[in-house]
């Protein structure tokens, strides 16, 4: 059974152009459920990053609401939105924020850590599963920076999908995938949103990614709207 988990209210978003303002999101009201997988595209510059991050509770200065389930993460100081965000929400970011002093199993391992939750042989047992689904078996232990940029790009992806938040916002996440492992990557997705019952909002260019949404969107100029 689908369930509303983001709902937002007139959400408004301005930053300084020169002497002008530009608004990035322009009196957004709509909602989302899970489980769902949500794809958001439209041209570069049309607000689709800005409405990720500030989903995500890390924009200040946003006119409206944004709730998450019923909190209104815009009405939450910034240490209950930096609560909710790790808890509740992974981020695929498109700079990945990968840190080259760990190697690949401790980077995927980082949220666990961060919220002091165990790791026990089941967490490992699915690391392992998802790390031989994205064709990265036995990298556990190598260094960051000795994988290629596609293969950094599944690290971060089997991170965010291992942590167990109700959202998962990814930003251009096949952007260095080739086609076999965006098709991989968005078979996992699809499994992960069913099993899990969560909700993944996907920006994306890339009409492969597109096609596995269960709701798809189109962003310009700072409105969002439904494909029919």
């Amino acid at each position: 059974m689908k369930k509303e988990i983001i709902r937002i209210n007139n959400l408004s978003y301005k930053v300084k152009d020169g002497d002008e303002e530009k608004m990035l999101l322009n009196n957004i009201s709509i909602s989302f459920e899970m489980p769902e997988i949500i794809t958001i595209s439209g041209p570069s510059g049309s607000g689709k990053t800005t409405f990720l991050y500030a989903i995500s509770g890390m924009l200040d200065n946003l006119k409206g609401e944004i709730y998450i389930e019923e909190k209104n993460i815009l009405a939450c100081t910034k240490k209950e939105r930096e609560k909710i965000r790790l808890n509740d929400i992974s981020i695929i970011f498109q700079n990945l924020n990968l840190f080259s002093f760990m190697n690949v199993e401790d980077n995927i391992l980082l949220p666990y850590y961060i919220k002091e939750r165990t790791v026990n042989e089941k967490t490992c047992q699915l690391m392992n599963e998802y790390l031989t689904i994205m064709n990265l078996a036995g990298i556990n232990k190598r260094d960051i920076h000795s994988l290629s940029g596609g293969e950094q790009q599944r690290v971060a992806i089997v991170r965010s999908i291992l942590d167990s938040t109700k959202i998962i916002l990814c930003d251009e996440p096949t952007a260095s995938l080739d086609r076999k492992n965006t098709e991989i990557f968005m078979k996992t997705l699809v499994d992960i949103t069913q099993k899990r019952n969560v909700a993944v909002m996907i920006v994306t260019h890339d009409e492969n990614v597109v096609k596995y949404g269960t709701a798809k969107y189109y962003m310009e100029d700072g409105k969002i709207r439904k494909y029919e």
